[in-house]
């Protein structure tokens, strides 16, 4: 408490005791206090219930939602309008595609924003994006580029599906797993127990996105 501060809060007491001891007798001091006291209780009380609403706010806005996005690319809108924002994106050659799209898609990648999208009839149908490093911060559904797994099930818990890949044809494939949150519509591929990419596209095409490339782990 600063010295000026100390001396208000000091005036004020001292002067209100001087006209307390003034006005005893002409005044209902029994019905003043009440008074105060009750516009005392209602300011604490509404302090109370905007901190309350504050923090509630902010816990209903971390909760997890759908994700529809994924780096400003957008689900369900034309590839097109994805080139007008970021410039060119390129096809891939059926034999550059690995666990991911389905039958009849066509992936696209722009290799400058690190992201990679299975186009069906000219619009966007899932988005891939490549973690950079250890100090990219891009977060999506909640989980940051490089946390672990179990970071995943502590913000989702029961909705989180756990698949390995089906072929283990080298050492590498054994470090590599997908966890997917099919009713949020994100999945989160990660390697060594970190993750090192995000992949998004509708609840119901997610839940499906089993048995091909990925299948729960033995």
């Amino acid at each position: 408490m600063s010295v000026g501060l100390g001396v208000f809060l000091g005036s004020l007491f001292l002067g209100t005791i001087i006209l307390y001891l003034k006005t005893r007798g002409e005044w209902n001091w029994r019905t003043i206090w009440k008074r105060i006291g009750l516009t005392v209780f209602s300011l604490v009380a509404v302090l109370v219930i905007a901190i309350a609403a504050t923090v509630g706010h902010g816990k209903w806005q971390e909760r997890p939602q759908v994700v529809t996005s994924l780096k400003g690319v957008v689900l369900g809108e034309k590839l097109s309008d994805a080139v007008f924002r970021y410039g060119e994106f390129k096809e891939k050659t059926p034999e550059d595609r690995q666990k991911g799209g389905s039958d009849g898609d066509k992936r696209y990648h722009n290799d400058e924003k690190r992201i990679m999208v299975d186009v069906r009839d000219g619009r966007i149908e899932s988005i891939i994006y490549s973690c950079n490093s250890a100090s990219d911060y891009t977060t999506t559904g909640g989980i940051t580029c490089g946390r672990s797994g179990e970071e995943i099930f502590s913000r989702f818990g029961g909705d989180v599906r756990v698949q390995c890949p089906t072929k283990m044809d080298d050492a590498t494939d054994k470090l590599i797993r997908v966890y997917d949150v099919p009713n949020f519509g994100v999945r989160y591929f990660l390697h060594k127990d970190t993750v090192i990419a995000f992949f998004v596209m509708d609840e119901k095409s997610l839940i499906n996105a089993t048995g091909i490339n990925w299948r729960p782990c033995s």
